[in-house]
């Protein structure tokens, strides 16, 4: 598997994907710094339960491989779609509240 690392990561993604080659965006597989960090210092986690949260990253890797197989889409688009889910539904969230 590759993780492309670059802050343009399109025209590799599209590259690698005509390939046939496995790759994840880096910013599915690199967010345990950022989860991990907010959730101890802004949300007052445990260091045991930023460490649960910090592994999930797997299933979300996983959630966005399978997306983009199933679709014929890169990761990178998957990772994308997934993103904006998740924002709007935090966002709905804070608005109901």
């Amino acid at each position: 598997m590759v993780v492309l690392s670059c802050r343009r990561q399109g025209a590799a993604a599209d590259l690698l994907h005509e390939r046939g080659i496995l790759w994840a965006p880096d910013f599915v597989v690199s967010a345990g710094g950022v989860i991990h960090a907010t959730g101890v210092e802004l949300r007052g986690e445990t260091e045991a339960q930023a460490t649960a949260r910090v592994r999930g990253i797997a299933g979300t890797l996983t959630t966005v491989l399978d997306s983009a197989r199933r679709r014929g889409i890169t990761p990178l688009a998957a990772a994308h779609e997934l993103a904006r889910e998740r924002i709007d539904g935090a966002r709905q969230a804070t608005m109901a509240a």
